[in-house]
């Protein structure tokens, strides 16, 4: 076995020296260029996803708490994206550097779905079941009834908070957005004014501007009882009632039954 001479040791230890010493000059390096006007922000560019989004463009610029001139390694990513969520209306943050002095954010708004009636008011969710806002004006998109979450710590500072509907209500609303998908691909989206998600065993949807209740069961095969119900909607045009699709469609009538 070959023994290592003192030589070949210190030809060792000297390129350890020059490795760790060449690390030192470029942590030095780099933090002269960060602390340096070189990495100072002078240009904020934010983006929203949507053409009219609810949230403003300065107030993303407010709740990021970055300003012009400021270092832009002063916060890190976590902290910008962490105080832009605080309004529940940002879904999704994305931040990019350049060492032009640019820092782009880039926002994916929640948009509102579905109403929840609630002491004269009106709370807004979105389709994740995530509560938005308190608003005494209603938005034109269906009502969810049979709610089972506390809504009583619901207040008009809602929007600094993130608050979701309860583990039940999300099960339920999941179902709710598969009526409202298949709904949408049969054109009948824009007459559903209201759903029942109390009983899980039968959902019902309400039809106000063709006086008509829709009974959908647990909506297993829900594409072809949003064709029954398209089809029945069509037939009695003008006539109020009820529409039954809450059987099983293999062995139960599918019916409509004309109200007094």
């Amino acid at each position: 076995m070959k023994r290592i001479t003192s030589k070949k040791k210190k030809k060792s230890r000297t390129v350890l020296a020059k490795i760790i010493m060449l690390f030192i000059l470029i942590i030095l390096a780099i933090s002269a260029i960060i602390v340096s006007g070189i990495c100072n922000i002078k240009k904020i560019n934010i983006s929203i996803n949507i053409e009219n989004p609810k949230i403003q463009v300065n107030e993303i610029e407010s709740l990021s708490g970055l300003t012009i001139g400021q270092n832009m390694f002063k916060k890190s990513k976590k902290q910008i994206i962490d105080n832009i969520k605080k309004n529940t209306y940002v879904e999704d943050v994305k931040i990019s550097r350049r060492l032009n002095g640019t820092i782009s954010i880039n926002i994916n708004q929640r948009e509102v779905k579905y109403i929840i009636n609630y002491a004269e008011s009106y709370i807004y969710i979105d389709g994740q079941g995530y509560i938005l806002e308190l608003s005494s004006e209603p938005q034109n998109v269906p009502a969810i009834l049979g709610v089972t979450t506390d809504l009583s710590n619901i207040t008009s500072d809602t929007e600094e908070k993130t608050i979701r509907l309860n583990d039940v209500d999300l099960k339920k609303l999941s179902t709710v957005n598969s009526i409202m998908e298949n709904a949408k691909t049969n054109d009948i989206d824009g007459i559903i004014t209201r759903i029942d998600m109390a009983n899980d065993k039968d959902y019902i949807v309400y039809l106000d501007s063709e006086n008509k209740i829709v009974y959908l069961g647990n909506c297993s095969d829900l594409n072809t009882r949003i064709l029954y119900v398209k089809s029945i909607v069509r037939e009695e045009a003008g006539r109020k009632g009820e529409i039954f699709v809450n059987g099983n469609l293999n062995s139960s009538y599918v019916y409509f039954k004309e109200g007094v």
